[in-house]
């Protein structure tokens, strides 16, 4: 702070105080009372301007502070979505796989359950469906206990005997209609007959 204007005044009014009516010193006084005033006022606008300008910085401040939250927000939005969409796919992948994996477990079960089916279900099925031709021979079929016929069948694979059972047969020595021409029959009985008559021929 400026102290020059301050002792102008002091010692204008101590020249006033001491009787000195000189005309010069008054002008003097009156100037330095003007100076005050001015540099009072100068003050007051400064103060002013450094009020305004710091309120100007204070809401610019708000305003890039409010701009970037919502940028962050956006792009946190992105960033969520773009997880949800690649959990959704990996999701449904995870589920497509399972799916598979579940389908060949059934049928290594289907086919498991084929191989150990029940002999007495499998012998049922033979006695009421299958002894006709199998018990004698009929049309080139191999007969039941019969093993020099029926082993070159077995070493094909039991897959290649239950479609052959299933799905008919056209073989060099005979043939064998699907199912033995009784469609009413399920997979699984014929493949337990069949099963039956390999386990009794070997």
């Amino acid at each position: 702070m400026d102290l020059k204007p301050l002792a102008v005044a002091i010692l204008a009014i101590t020249l006033t105080a001491c009787g000195k009516q000189d005309e010069s010193a008054q002008e003097a006084g009156e100037t330095l009372t003007d100076r005050a005033a001015t540099l009072a006022d100068e003050g007051a606008q400064s103060a002013q301007e450094m009020a305004e300008s710091t309120a100007r910085a204070v809401d610019e401040a708000a305003d890039s502070a409010a701009e970037a939250g919502s940028d962050m927000i956006e792009s946190a939005q992105e960033t969520g979505q773009a997880a949800m969409d690649t959990g959704a796919e990996a999701l449904e992948d995870a589920g497509d796989k399972l799916a598979e994996a579940g389908e060949t477990a059934s049928e290594t079960a289907a086919a498991a359950a084929g191989q150990d089916s029940d002999p007495a279900a499998g012998e049922s099925v033979y006695k009421a469906n299958c002894f006709a031709c199998h018990g004698a021979g009929v049309a080139g079929a191999p007969k039941l206990g019969d093993s020099a016929n029926w082993t070159p069948r077995i070493e094909q694979g039991m897959d290649v005997l239950y479609t052959h059972a299933i799905e008919g047969y056209q073989g060099e020595s005979g043939y064998m209609p699907p199912k033995g021409g009784f469609t009413s029959l399920s997979d699984e009985e014929v493949k337990a007959a069949v099963q039956y008559m390999v386990e009794e021929s070997r």
